[in-house]
């Protein structure tokens, strides 16, 4: 047995189980509360990564396919085009790691700011509350 079988049947079957988890996970914050900004990233981030899994799964069965090509002009069509597929989802996987950058990163500054005022808050509160005791 070629091993392009195995090695693509395990893509194809990691590919799936992948995009099960993508689905359960997006559906299960789709139900938790959250901003509007939140949940678009996480209808985004979902979105990605089913469409990179999708394209693991389809390189898988273009290995099995592969197995059984003749001639090197279709061959080399062929694998090329299974190459391009392969590039493509690393794209969508650093695009996946840059958005998820660039998000937390504002997330970071939110929470930095809302800690800065929860701050100033204190402080101020801490300050009325010396000046009651002390008679001022």
């Amino acid at each position: 047995m070629p091993t392009n079988i195995p090695v693509g049947a395990s893509l194809l079957t990691l590919a799936l189980l992948m995009n099960y988890r993508h689905v359960a996970v997006w559906k299960a914050a789709r139900d938790q509360p959250a901003d509007a900004p939140q949940q678009r990233y996480l209808w985004r981030q979902c979105r990605r990564r089913v469409l990179a899994s999708s394209l693991i799964g389809m390189v898988g069965v273009a290995v099995m396919l592969g197995t059984w090509l003749t001639g090197t002009i279709a061959a080399a069509v062929y694998w090329s085009a299974v190459v391009s597929v392969v590039i493509w989802t690393v794209y969508l996987a650093v695009a996946d790691v840059r958005d998820s950058q660039r998000y937390f990163a504002r997330e970071k500054q939110g929470q930095r700011e809302e800690y800065e005022a929860l701050r100033s808050e204190m402080k101020q509160i801490s300050r009325q509350a010396f000046h009651r005791r002390n008679g001022d």
